[in-house]
């Protein structure tokens, strides 16, 4: 009887310890807010489902939907090579913007905006991850884009530039006051054969609502309807 009292005690006890010290995994992760600043520059928010309407001066209509849409706190990780795991180095503030076209419903149809804060120069090798200086990170992913970095003609990306002036834009009985206004530089179309080519080569972004409108290499003007 006494045996039986003591390994109760000692499972009780075992059991108490594993509670003690049960805490939230991402307690001790250094965390990366957004700043004033940097919620100045997020969008509105989006409704999922909602239908996002381009249109041209032809009245013609390119339609897009909400995918996703969503601002929060996530954990970059990476992971090892010695387990199926993955290791947690920071959390970080993000807002993300999924709008997918309407007729081809792919993931390489998509427009996607992200804003994210993170650490500059970091590096994977030193753990755990220590506080230092970070930085407001913003792209735009747009499938028509006629541009791509470096020598990749694949990645769509934008690297949104903070340092281009804003400037109005009035259309649709609307006014955007804080447009940028970015353009690919390049005369040529990408993928000519495909239903929807990559022929855009001027983009209109504005800080709140995102995607306002793009020109392409055909002389269409299309403009958030």
């Amino acid at each position: 009887m006494k045996k039986i009292a003591l390994v109760l005690i000692g499972i009780m006890a075992l059991g108490c310890s594993t509670n003690s010290e049960s805490k939230n995994p991402f307690e001790n992760l250094t965390y990366y807010k957004f700043t004033n600043d940097d919620n100045s520059n997020l969008l509105l928010n989006f409704n999922l489902d909602n239908s996002i309407i381009y249109k041209n001066q032809d009245g013609e209509t390119i339609v897009f939907e909400v995918k996703d849409y969503l601002k929060n706190k996530s954990t970059y990780s990476k992971g090892s090579f010695l387990s199926n795991s993955s290791i947690e180095y920071y959390r970080f503030d993000q807002q993300q913007l999924i709008l997918s076209l309407v007729d081809l419903p792919y993931l390489s149809n998509q427009i996607e905006v992200k804003h994210e804060r993170h650490p500059l120069n970091f590096n994977p090798n030193i753990y755990p991850h220590k506080k230092k200086a970070s930085s407001f990170n913003s792209y735009i992913e747009f499938p028509f884009w006629n541009g791509y970095l470096g020598d990749d003609e694949y990645d769509i990306t934008i690297i949104l530039d903070y340092n281009i002036q804003v400037t109005s834009m009035s259309f649709n009985n609307t006014t955007y006051n804080n447009v940028r206004i970015i353009e690919s530089g390049n005369t040529e179309t990408i993928n000519p054969q495909l239903d929807y080519p990559r022929n855009v080569h001027i983009l209109y972004y504005d800080t709140e609502y995102g995607v306002i409108g793009f020109n392409d290499l055909e002389g269409n003007h299309w403009r958030l309807d």
